[in-house]
């Protein structure tokens, strides 16, 4: 009884998986490009343009610098 449930629970995973899944494509290709840009943005706001290396916890804009390339 047991090989017949570990058989039909294969065949089960198995048939799901070959099930046609729909591919995500991007209205078009502008928007990809803003969604990109956007991301390296912030990364390089926090990484380059924060001078202030403290951080103290729940401290307040001044203490702990907000991330601005003018600093």
């Amino acid at each position: 009884m047991k090989n017949i449930i570990f058989i039909v629970m294969i065949a089960l995973s198995l048939n799901l998986n070959a099930q046609n899944k729909k591919k995500m494509t991007p209205k078009n290709k502008k928007e990809m490009a803003q969604e990109k840009k956007q991301v390296v943005y912030q990364v390089f706001t926090r990484l380059f343009g924060n001078k202030n290396t403290t951080n103290k916890p729940w401290g307040t804009i001044e203490e702990n610098g907000v991330g601005k390339f003018n600093d």
